[in-house]
């Protein structure tokens, strides 16, 4: 992850950013809990703490995780190919509903 300096918050001078906010790509991984490195985590979850805008995008990206979780368990125990589609747009629909009542 490359640093620079975070324009969010004036007491933190260098935090893992791409122009001031974290990548989509590290937000992925951090969600998905594939961010291994002590330092990266740390640099990510600091800035988390003074940045709103990546506060509601890592919501965001955990929500779609958690959709494609949830759908990838609900396709493996439908019956046929139409129960798996119909089960998965189910399941999206109830978690967009669970983030925007």
């Amino acid at each position: 992850m490359r640093s620079t300096t975070c324009y969010c918050n004036p007491l933190m001078s260098i935090v893992p950013l791409s122009m001031g906010h974290i990548f989509d790509h590290d937000l992925e991984r951090f969600c998905l809990g594939m961010m291994t490195d002590e330092s990266e985590l740390t640099g990510l979850e600091k800035h988390l703490l003074c940045c709103p805008t990546c506060v509601e995008r890592a919501e965001e990206t955990q929500d779609y995780v958690d959709a494609m979780r949830v759908a990838g368990i609900v396709l493996r125990e439908s019956e046929s190919a139409s129960d798996q589609i119909v089960s998965g747009i189910e399941v999206c629909r109830q978690i967009s509903e669970m983030r925007d009542p």
